[in-house]
């Protein structure tokens, strides 16, 4: 995995992992992006963020404090998904973390687990952030397999009330930064 950065601001810009690529995302991506915000597989375990592409353009291409997008890339260029880190606090040196891989082809190819693993490695090297953590479907092995490659662990349970009425119980994981 490298880091690069953009030497003018000292921003992180670019995560090469071994599979994937981390960057920016581009106002070019949010028709893809909104493609895969609309698909019922997708959204039955990512949930839906956003109702307009206003919407999605203004969380993706406008990064704060409290939360950074990344478009997730082939290292031939081919964008299939997104990952991001939100729910910044930095005076508790935690965040949340949230991904999907959108290119359905492409599942339980180890790629997510790449763009997981990438990410956090980054921000555990490059920021002050302590711990990381995630929600996910307990129904989701393929994602909860994941985290646990890259090395989250269970900490939790939370049922909740989901968008379509339906009752989802939410397993909460944690990473913490290795001393």
């Amino acid at each position: 995995m490298s880091l690069r950065e953009d030497s003018k601001v000292g921003k992180l810009r670019v995560l090469d992992g071994e599979k994937v690529r981390l960057r920016p995302v581009e106002d070019e991506d949010i028709p893809k992006l909104m493609e895969w915000e609309n698909d019922a597989d997708i959204v039955r375990w990512a949930g839906k963020k956003f109702q307009t592409v206003e919407d999605a353009r203004e969380w993706h291409l406008r990064p704060t404090l409290q939360h950074r997008t990344f478009a997730i890339e082939l290292l031939d260029g081919r964008l299939i998904g997104e990952i991001e880190v939100l729910n910044i606090t930095w005076r508790t040196r935690t965040a949340e973390i949230r991904v999907f891989i959108g290119e359905k082809d492409l599942w339980d190819r180890g790629l997510g687990e790449d763009a997981v693993s990438t990410l956090v490695n980054a921000f555990f090297r490059a920021t002050a952030l302590q711990e990381i953590f995630l929600r996910v479907d307990q129904d989701n092995g393929r994602a909860r397999r994941c985290y646990q490659k890259v090395g989250f662990r269970p900490e939790g349970r939370v049922t909740c009330r989901w968008e379509d009425g339906s009752r989802r119980t939410l397993v909460l994981m944690k990473l913490r930064k290795a001393n």
